[in-house]
């Protein structure tokens, strides 16, 4: 059964402003995906009337350490500080929590059981996949303390129903897309028609974010005399991966550019630069990446593995890979078909602002009435009677 999404609304629901939010979430910095989209997601509801009370649970920005999980912890309980203040208002009272990675969940289970204590409306929202890819003890303990009333945020239909199934529990769930929090920025880009192909990676650049895997196609390009260019963007974290890429100058000198982190208008120039999206992703989180959406909002198609809620994200605009597969040699093909076919590469530049165009207005659709629409239950077979 497919998850709820709405349609637009014009004036401000009435139910939205005595509606109390205990917002809990991590916040920047440090930015990653999961501090991004928690930060966008409190802008806009603020922004569509609800009333947030906000309490940030992110670390500090160092190696994980006694000093680290103590300030989690405190600013945990600040947090069932908030649930307990708020408990005995006589407004609609929404606790908000994302469901974190690993250990983090223990957290989460923390405030949502809290929450479930005092009667609040329960909202999950769940960014990652390494739960669903594998079952995980703490996440079924989070879904048996939230209750069935509780209801979880997915990233997509996909994810809605592959957490239902992972779990064996019907669950209440709604779809809202990353897209939503993806500015367009440069769409309807035209490009001159080039002889050659440039591929590019915008991330923070480590092995199982495809670092490797992208520097070992434009080697075998070389190798084959192929006309391919490369594009890399991001920070570095690893001195050792650092040391890699700089090692690289000479061999690949006039195919590889290295232009570190990036922001707006050198961002923006990026995908101006790139033909194609390479992204040979195998991060064990990796759900719905926010790059992968910036690539299509600026008509730029995608070659990814298929990991987490990517073939959903992605549909027909480029090319994806198992898990198993050699992601190199599948990549140059690809690559070989959108240099050969240029009316090939048009289109799925084409497909790619469509897909992002659509899940965006969804998007904003739902982030509007986040906590009013009726949600639909999600769940194996096996328990749906």
């Amino acid at each position: 059964m497919n998850a709820a999404r709405v349609r637009p609304r014009g004036a401000m629901s009435p139910a939205r402003c005595a509606t109390k939010v205990v917002f809990v979430g991590q916040f920047p910095p440090p930015v990653n995906g999961l501090t991004f989209i928690t930060g966008r997601l409190a802008e806009a509801l603020t922004r569509a009337g609800y009333d947030l009370s906000i309490t940030n649970t992110a670390g500090p920005v160092r190696r994980r350490s006694l000093v680290f999980h103590a300030t989690r912890l405190a600013k945990t309980f600040r947090a069932l500080w908030s649930i307990a203040l708020h408990s005995s208002s006589g407004e609609s009272r929404v606790c908000y929590l994302t469901a974190e990675g690993g250990l983090g969940l223990i957290y989460s289970v923390m405030i949502a059981s809290w929450a479930r204590l005092f009667r609040f409306r329960i909202f999950i929202h769940h960014h990652s996949y390494s739960y669903i890819i594998a079952k995980r003890c703490l996440m079924a303990f989070l879904l048996v303390v939230a209750g069935p009333k509780a209801t979880h945020i997915c990233l997509s239909e996909g994810m809605a129903r592959d957490l239902a199934r992972r779990y064996r529990r019907k669950s209440q769930a709604l779809v809202l897309t990353n897209a939503a929090f993806v500015d367009t920025s440069a769409l309807e880009i035209q490009r001159d028609r080039r002889d050659d192909l440039t591929i590019g990676l915008l991330s923070n650049l480590t092995p199982d974010k495809g670092l490797y895997q992208f520097i070992e196609i434009l080697r075998l390009a070389k190798e084959r005399g192929l006309p391919f260019h490369g594009v890399l963007a991001g920070p570095i974290p690893r001195d050792s991966d650092q040391c890699f890429l700089e090692s690289l100058k000479e061999e690949l000198a006039g195919r590889l550019d290295y232009r570190g982190p990036v922001y707006d208008e050198d961002k923006a120039r990026f995908f101006r630069d790139v033909d194609v999206f390479v992204f040979p992703t195998t991060y064990l989180n990796e759900a719905q990446p926010t790059v992968l959406f910036e690539a299509m909002a600026n008509g730029v198609p995608v070659i990814s593995f298929d990991r987490g809620c990517i073939r959903d994200q992605v549909a027909n605009a480029g090319f994806l890979f198992e898990r198993e597969t050699d992601f190199v040699d599948q990549a140059l093909h690809a690559l070989a078909l959108y240099h050969e076919d240029p009316a090939r590469l048009a289109a799925s530049r084409r497909a790619a602002l469509a897909r992002y165009k659509d899940e965006r207005r969804a998007g904003l659709a739902q982030i509007g009435a986040l906590f009013e629409v009726p949600v639909v239950a999600v769940g194996t077979r096996s328990h749906e009677g």
